[in-house]
């Protein structure tokens, strides 16, 4: 089923009117949290139950997983970096610490790293947006759905 009408995901405006493989447009634009890239096409799918889905485009090039992969990494350090700061402060010592110092120029390189990563992505201008208008609303959200074929890049 292919329409031209935009749905409301929030309000399950789409609920008994789509069938596995279907693929529709909805009113607000979500995108990744991952690569940001933007889309509004869901696909009904899924295994073992049968549900919307949100597909990256992203996900077809290699460059999505190293960048989730440099993204998980740049949380554990600054949960990392955070941890330390507390336990130096609860010492009392000084925060001017080699120990945070080098954490922090992890940090920003990983970052630059990261920023990198996403660069190629907006570059590729792979959003995958029709019907939206000005006003849609944009929602992140990770994708849970992959791209199973080969990868690009």
């Amino acid at each position: 089923m292919s329409s031209d009408k935009l749905y409301n995901m929030e309000s399950d405006e789409w609920r008994g009117k789509f069938n596995r493989g279907d693929r529709w447009r909805s009113i607000d634009i979500y995108q990744c949290q991952i690569c940001d890239v933007k889309t509004n096409l869901w696909i009904m799918g899924g295994y073992p139950g049968m549900g919307p889905r949100l597909v990256c485009i992203g996900t077809e090039y290699k460059e999505h997983e190293k960048l989730e992969n440099k993204l998980k990494k740049d949380y554990k350090l600054k949960n990392r970096i955070i941890e330390y700061e507390e336990a130096i402060t609860k010492l009392s010592q000084n925060l001017d610490n080699p120990l945070i110092n080098s954490l922090n120029i992890e940090k920003n390189l990983l970052e630059n790293i990261i920023q990198d990563l996403r660069s190629k992505f907006s570059n590729a201008n792979l959003d995958d947006l029709k019907g939206i208008d000005n006003n849609a609303k944009i929602i992140l959200y990770y994708p849970g759905s992959k791209y199973q074929g080969a990868k690009n890049l």
